[in-house]
């Protein structure tokens, strides 16, 4: 049997396996909870890194041409593929274990998880604030337009996506599409609301970056 017919898995493969027994970690209800909040960023942190070497490589194999393809031993799309269906698992069972696990021990021990839908008119208020005072120097919304502009993504940086309508437009499906930079290189990912004397509530800096969309694209 020559080299290219032995079974193996892909190192890629392999290794997404590894990360998953840092998930299976914080489903351990045995650990401390901010342990358990601990292995979930170390997760997603290794994902991360994961999708910026590893990921791009294969993507970048995919787009050679036929000739040197074949001297790889392996189809770059194949990994891709099972790559993509594997993570796509995994993050169904970190929102899981986050939103089912995570979030309601956080209320057990007094900490509320808020969202932009759920604030009170003092936290709003606290909201609004916090986004001129502290925010609005580095959030850099870009409108995406086709063939003209073409946005230079940092690394290691989150954006969010947003589709746009124009609001004098009666036509609903005339959209455009921008992506805001959330600055959480500079500012915390969560920030502590107004709350009352009994439990402490926090809300993601995701959630301030959405709730001020409106100042940030004035007219849609």
């Amino acid at each position: 049997m020559s080299e290219k017919e032995i079974p193996f898995i892909h190192r890629d493969v392999s290794w997404l396996s590894f990360n998953y027994r840092v998930l299976q970690e914080a489903k351990d209800t045995t650990l401390p909870l901010l342990e358990r909040v601990k292995f979930l960023a170390i997760y997603s942190n290794n994902l991360d890194e994961f999708f910026k070497v590893r990921v791009a490589n294969l993507r970048n194999l995919i787009r050679l041409g036929k000739k040197t393809k074949m001297h790889i031993e392996y189809d770059p799309k194949e990994v891709l593929d099972e790559v993509t269906e594997i993570v796509n698992k995994q993050q169904e069972e970190f929102s899981n274990i986050f939103l089912n696990e995570i979030i309601p021990e956080l209320k057990v021990h007094g900490i509320y998880l808020i969202t932009r839908d759920n604030l009170t008119e003092e936290q709003t208020e606290f909201v609004e604030q916090y986004f001129t005072d502290h925010m609005l120097p580095y959030v850099q919304p870009v409108l995406l337009i086709k063939h003209k502009i073409k946005p230079f993504l940092n690394n290691a940086a989150l954006y969010l996506s947003v589709v746009l309508r124009d609001k004098e437009d009666k036509n609903k499906d005339n959209r455009q599409f921008a992506i805001v930079q959330i600055p959480s290189n500079y500012l915390p990912r969560f920030i502590v609301l107004p709350s009352k004397k009994d439990r402490q509530e926090v809300i993601m800096l995701d959630d301030i970056v959405r709730s001020s969309l409106k100042s940030l694209f004035p007219g849609y």
